[in-house]
Order: structure tokens, then sequence, then C-alpha cells
């Protein structure tokens, strides 16, 4: 794998993912604003009209019931869910992208200003500044109750920078998501950790040694693939997945959490 896709792997929760998907994203929003010099190489392409005709396969086989809840590595991971869906979850405030003690937003080591946040207690609102432009960098709202005195809560992400970044680099293409589409983008504040989970990314099922995720988002370096495939075991809370790259194999390793 090059320097760049390993970078994708580290900080993008899906290193077999990654691998599996055909292309470069070509999303056309200023997702380099964020301040990491991640691209989007390795990531999953959004599918073209044409390619959207094709049949999507759907979860039918039994799912291990040992893999349905949460994974987790210290800064990404998975969440099986018992509806035959898969949610990613990535801590960016492990990429240095979070809110402050001081109440304001670093962005990669550029900081925002308080000036530059708002918030009433139910929506937050974060604005990058320059010279020439002002940009919506995070623009998320409260899902669990209004609290004027603390921005900590769980929200869901509206727009802004942040989620375009986000959905880039796991290839979806915002403008193609449909209102019937059960994506969900959400966020997590606690404290300086900002927590970015996207909800029902995609299906998944087991079948014998192998874990197999699908979803009408993905486009595949193989044409004829019809998912992304991972031989894995669980050995108690462990959860190994083993992906292969050109004949070379490689482990992504969680532990079970809690949700």
């Amino acid at each position: 794998m090059s320097k760049s896709k390993k970078i994708i792997t580290a900080l993008l929760v899906t290193a077999g993912i990654a691998s599996s998907f055909a292309g470069c994203s070509e999303n056309k929003s200023s997702t380099s604003d964020t301040g990491n010099s991640t691209s989007a190489e390795s990531s999953a392409e959004q599918s073209t009209a044409e390619e959207t005709t094709k049949a999507v396969r759907k979860s039918t086989a039994p799912i291990d019931e040992a893999i349905i809840g949460k994974w987790w590595n210290g800064t990404n991971g998975y969440i099986f869910g018992e509806d035959r869906k898969m949610s990613l979850v990535v801590d960016f405030s492990a990429m240095d992208i979070n809110f402050t003690k001081d109440g304001e937003f670093n962005k990669g080591g550029d900081i925002i200003s308080k000036d530059d946040i708002t918030y009433d207690g139910k929506n937050l609102m974060v604005q990058y500044k320059t010279d020439t432009d002002i940009s919506i960098m995070v623009n998320m709202t409260r899902n669990d109750g209004e609290n004027p005195d603390s921005i900590d809560g769980t929200y869901t992400m509206l727009d802004g920078i942040l989620l375009q970044y986000f959905a880039q680099n796991v290839g979806i293409n915002l403008d193609d998501v449909k209102k019937d589409d059960d994506l969900e983008f959400l966020a997590e504040i606690d404290g300086e950790k900002l927590i970015l989970t996207l909800e029902n990314y995609c299906e998944y099922e087991t079948i014998g040694d192998s874990l197999e995720m699908f979803s009408k988002f993905f486009t595949y370096v193989d044409e004829s693939a019809d998912a992304v495939k991972y031989k894995y075991k669980i050995e108690g809370d462990t959860l190994t997945m083993t992906y292969e790259v050109d004949g070379e194999e490689f482990d992504e390793v969680y532990e079970r959490a809690e949700e």
C-alpha cells in the first residue's frame, strides 16, 4: 500500500474497504480546509447514474450474533447492527479536529476563535473566515435535549466542511443522497473529544469466516465484485478482520466496546 493509503487506513477506519474501492472521489467541495493533507484517493467513488442500474446486493445470510455491537480500536471502529446495517465511527479529535477546553475550535492546529462559534443550546455552528471568504465548518443540531450551559452532547450534522470531508473520504457524494436513504451523520462532543458516526453506511453479512459489506454507494476495483470481503475471527472480546491487497494480508484489530 502507498504511504497515503496507510494514512487513510490509520485515520479513516476502513483499510480493507478503502483498498477494495475503485478510483478517486472527485468531490469538488473545499474539504481541504479541514487542515489535513489526507486525500480521498483510496476511498469509494459514488456510483454514477449508469452504475446504479445494476442490482444492489441485499443482506440475507444468517448473521453471526457474536459480531453484533460496537468494536473500537481507540480512534475508529464499526457498529454491526442487528438490522444488518454497519455504521462507521471515527474519533476526529485524534486528528486534531475538535472543540477545545477554552470553547474554541481546533481545525488541524488552526484555531477558530469563540467569536466565530454560535450556540443557542440546540444549534451549533462554527464559521471559518479568511480575508476573502466565510465558510461553514460545522453546522449541527442537538439530539439529547437543549442545554445552553454546555455543548457536550449528541448531534445530527446538517452541513459544513467537516461533514463534506467525512462523506468524501468514505466515498459518498452528498448531492446524490436521497431523502429515503437512511444514512445519518452524527456527532458526539465530550470535552475535547469529537466522535463522528456515519450510521447505516452499508449492509453486511457473515458467511463462514467471511465478513462481507455492500452498498449502492460502493464501486469496486474488481468490477465483478458485489462486496468488500474480510476474513474475520472473534476471540473473547477481540475482533480481527483480515483483508488482502495485492496478495498481502493486513489485519484490523478491534475490542468490544459499549455503544
